[in-house]
């Protein structure tokens, strides 16, 4: 069984005035290779604290966290400069948050070519690139389209054809449904099982919502900072 990310004993405390606030407890946890993992609880549970820390975008209290690169080759980020954080984070991983963060005045194609341009794909490469991103996710007839004249889950679409197109080995997504009404947030948890399954691309998502733990290949249950179960 091959990991892209494993977490051990995370733990991150965060100073309120005089107090301290344990946001995550000694959590540990798997992200299979080409799986979809699932992060659920309760908004305040300490889902997004995980996410961010796993995802290099905050350094734990404590605790360990080793990325593991399609090379073989093992990482602990906690131990990386903030250059080789930062670099990991563009061409290794990629990120969807709530808030699909489209930049309004781009069209879908623009948005998902400016992507490709930060992570300095091939520049004879990336027009054909980001049409085929917004193709796989269904929206090779709104490629002109801006934002605006998208539906939420349209937007989310393009936000997944954007984390895609640079081709990471894992997707963190921060409640990536939570917006949307039920029919589109199951189109887009489907979406993410079956890049994980088909392309290979490891998913892991946080959610509160109770109807998406059919589609996980693993679920991890997170309450209070602590991890309390795993199915």
């Amino acid at each position: 069984m091959s990991y892209v990310i494993q977490a051990k004993n995370v733990s991150r405390d965060f100073n309120v005035g005089e107090s301290v606030v344990n946001a995550l407890k000694s959590a540990s946890l798997d992200v299979e290779r080409g799986k979809l993992t699932i992060l659920k609880g309760r908004s305040g549970s300490g889902k997004t604290t995980f996410i961010n820390i796993l995802g290099a975008l905050d350094e734990p209290t404590s605790g360990e966290v080793f990325f593991t690169s399609r090379d073989g080759s093992k990482t602990d980020i906690v131990k990386l400069s903030n250059e080789k954080r930062d670099r990991l984070r563009r061409i290794n991983m990629a990120f969807v948050f709530q808030s699909v963060a489209l930049i309004s005045t781009m069209t879908a194609y623009e948005n998902v070519e400016l992507a490709l341009r930060l992570a300095k794909y091939p520049i004879n490469k990336r027009k054909a690139r980001a049409l085929e991103c917004l193709a796989a996710v269904g929206l090779k007839d709104r490629v002109s389209h801006f934002p605006h004249q998208l539906s939420g889950g349209e937007q989310q679409r393009v936000a997944i054809a954007r984390a895609i197109s640079h081709e990471p080995e894992i997707i963190l997504a921060d409640e990536p449904t939570a917006e949307l009404d039920s029919a589109s947030a199951r189109i887009v948890v489907d979406m993410f099982k079956n890049l994980a399954h088909n392309q290979g691309i490891s998913i892991l998502m946080t959610t509160h919502d109770t109807a998406m733990m059919s589609v996980a290949d693993k679920i991890y249950t997170l309450s209070d900072g602590k991890l309390i179960s795993q199915e």
